[in-house]
């Protein structure tokens, strides 16, 4: 269900969660809901992201980055 594009550049984010946090995500990932810990993270942070940014200058950014990261110069 996670998914995600295979042309993003994934760097390491260390965080530190209540154990709690961790089982229900292990149990998330044992059910079938996502193939690992570090997908449904990403997942949680993308939905985060929309409900919190969910602005056109901010989408622009994300458009821009997600340029850069594929090799574009990023404007425009």
């Amino acid at each position: 269900m996670g998914g995600g594009s295979s042309m993003v550049r994934l760097v390491t984010l260390t965080a530190k969660v209540p154990e709690s946090y961790v089982k229900l995500l292990d149990l998330l990932v044992k059910e079938g809901m996502y193939t690992s810990r570090s997908d449904a993270v990403r997942a949680a942070l993308r939905d985060f992201i929309r409900k919190h940014y969910n602005d056109p200058e901010v989408l622009k950014l994300q458009l821009r980055l997600n340029r850069q990261a594929a090799g574009g110069d990023g404007r425009g």
